[in-house]
């Protein structure tokens, strides 16, 4: 997912970090509540897919939808007609990865139009304490890092013959295995402590209030979706 590498900033509307947070947690409540309505996911797909589109992240928006219906098609026109082995191997993963996908979707949009200026400043208005701040904001950078440095060693593979395709796979796997997976653990424990040492070099754990110049705060459109994700609470009552 190419909109899962990090904060970007848009001309498009965009929403408190508060009432993004809220959204997530309504919709991974209704994903962890063993809800079974395809009305309700469907719903919520829409509601995420409208807030690029808010955003004029016009293709992002498309590419959700066209994911969401293709996952959809496997899951009622392919996976039936599966072997038992090939139902039990790839159909768990398929139902899993269908049922988490509002979740994958949500949580997209906070990491691509947040910044951890804005996080910082929504959480330190709501008054939560440094212990939850800090990591949930080196988290807030971690993986945006890591999907550049996958990247990165993707392209290195390539420019050394390994590109990763099927053919690479079944007759290199080990090969494949080292050169991807050796550098990336490597890469993962240098970015952890790097992105520790900047949170440090911040002086967010100091304790005086911090002052910050972007500027966030509720609007209408705040209240609307707020309202929206209530309604979705809901759904599961109904």
């Amino acid at each position: 997912m190419a909109y899962m590498l990090g904060y970007t900033r848009n001309e498009g509307l965009t929403l408190d970090p508060r009432t993004k947070l809220f959204l997530l947690l309504i919709i991974n409540l209704i994903v962890f509540h063993k809800y079974d309505s395809h009305l309700l996911s469907v719903f919520m797909i829409c509601v995420v897919s409208s807030l690029f589109i808010l955003d004029k992240r016009y293709k992002t928006a498309i590419y959700s939808l066209i994911g969401y219906l293709a996952y959809t098609a496997l899951l009622i026109y392919v996976l039936p007609f599966l072997g038992k082995f090939m139902i039990y191997v790839f159909g768990t993963l398929l139902v899993i990865f269908y049922k988490m996908y509002p979740i994958f979707l949500m949580g997209a949009y906070f990491i691509l139009t947040t910044s951890v200026s804005e996080f910082v400043a929504s959480m330190e208005k709501m008054h939560m304490p440094q212990e939850i701040i800090i990591p949930f904001s080196v988290i807030f950078r971690f993986f945006p890092t890591v999907i550049e440095e996958i990247n990165s060693i993707m392209d290195a593979m390539k420019m050394s013959g390994l590109d990763i395709n099927i053919k690479n796979i079944l007759t290199k796997p080990l090969r494949m295995f080292e050169y991807l997976f050796i550098p990336l653990i490597m890469s993962i424990v240098k970015t952890g402590d790097e992105l520790s040492a900047a949170v440090l070099t911040r002086s967010m754990d100091n304790p005086v209030q911090r002052t910050n110049i972007c500027q966030i705060g509720f609007t209408f459109m705040d209240v609307i979706y707020a309202l929206i994700g209530l309604i979705m609470l809901a759904g599961l009552f109904l």
